[in-house]
């Protein structure tokens, strides 16, 4: 037996010490990692229609992006679908296609980007009495994070929750 001396005591002290750090060293270098991650700041924006004016056997759209964050949107894209019988005809401050029922704007060259708090509106004419659904803002939720489209600050839905997309009918 080898009697207990000052050194045998420390020697013992810095192998719990190394054996803990040996321990805590992979957790801390996960939260470390974790921290250091850079941060990105959610892109956030929302995408609103109002149906403008209507005259029986066609009606003028306009849908209103705006970024809701805080970082600059560098383009947009609005997606929806129209009923059959309802498409567009015309339109002006985006690039507007359509597929069957389904249409597509995108932004332009000069209004694409939109720093935060601002917005963009682009208009269409149209045939029929149908009512945008569906509606998708840069692949995401048109209400900026939430999944009922038509859903918004000037909403009457029932079902939505607090959202900023505005949708109403003239």
């Amino acid at each position: 037996m080898i009697p207990d001396t000052p050194l045998r005591g420390l020697a013992a002290h810095r192998r719990a010490i190394a054996a803990l750090t040996a321990l805590l060293l992979p957790l801390a270098a996960l939260l470390g990692l974790a921290a250091a991650a850079p941060a990105h700041a959610a892109e956030s924006a929302t995408a609103g229609y109002t149906k403008a004016s209507d005259w029986g056997t066609g009606f003028e759209g306009r849908w209103t992006v705006k970024n809701t964050g805080t970082t600059t949107l560098s383009g947009w894209t609005v997606e929806w679908d129209f009923p059959a019988g309802t498409s567009v005809t015309s339109s002006w401050d985006a690039q507007v296609s359509g597929s069957g029922n389904h249409w597509t704007a995108k932004n332009t060259s000069w209004n694409g980007s939109l720093a935060p708090g601002a917005s963009v509106t682009f208009g269409f004419n149209g045939t029929g009495s149908g009512s945008p659904t569906g509606c998708k803002l840069n692949g995401g939720s048109c209400e900026g994070g939430g999944t009922n489209p038509g859903c918004g600050l000037h909403s009457t839905n029932a079902v939505c929750p607090s959202a900023t997309a505005v949708l109403t009918a003239a």
